[in-house]
């Protein structure tokens, strides 16, 4: 596997225009998949962590909050990337509107006939409660 536009592209990579150059990018704020990205137990209260690289897929970096590392290796990059969700896999509750992968989020079914769905996050299962979650 190499790194392609197609692949970042997938993961959720922006391609950022600076006065330096062109830059594919992805943040994220969402404390599972910085949990899935850093993967080390000495982390853990990270707010934002980001990935970026040149247009030319050089100069890799991964940065945690106000840390930032060199990714040596393409190896080491892919290996970052494969931890990571795809963007199709991911959905947004419809509560706190946070977007995480499809596996963490609940679907409950309202109303009469054929109902609706509303998705919801472990957060906000447990905040609202499953009732004022169905609308009743």
């Amino acid at each position: 596997m190499a790194i392609t536009k197609k692949l970042l592209k997938q993961k959720g990579f922006k391609l950022n225009t600076y006065p330096k150059g062109k830059f594919w990018e992805y943040e994220t704020k969402d404390k599972k998949i910085i949990e899935n990205i850093l993967q080390e137990d000495s982390f853990g209260d990270e707010n934002v962590v980001c990935l970026q690289l040149k247009e030319d897929y050089s100069d890799k970096k991964l940065a945690a909050d106000s840390n930032v590392w060199e990714i040596e290796t393409e190896k080491e990059f892919l290996d970052i990337l494969e931890r990571m969700y795809d963007k199709e896999d991911m959905l947004r509750c419809d509560f706190c509107r946070t977007r995480l992968p499809v596996r963490l989020l609940k679907r409950t079914h309202y109303g009469s006939g054929f109902g609706y769905v509303r998705i919801a996050c472990q957060d906000c299962m447990e905040r609202l409660g499953s009732e004022e979650i169905k609308g009743k």
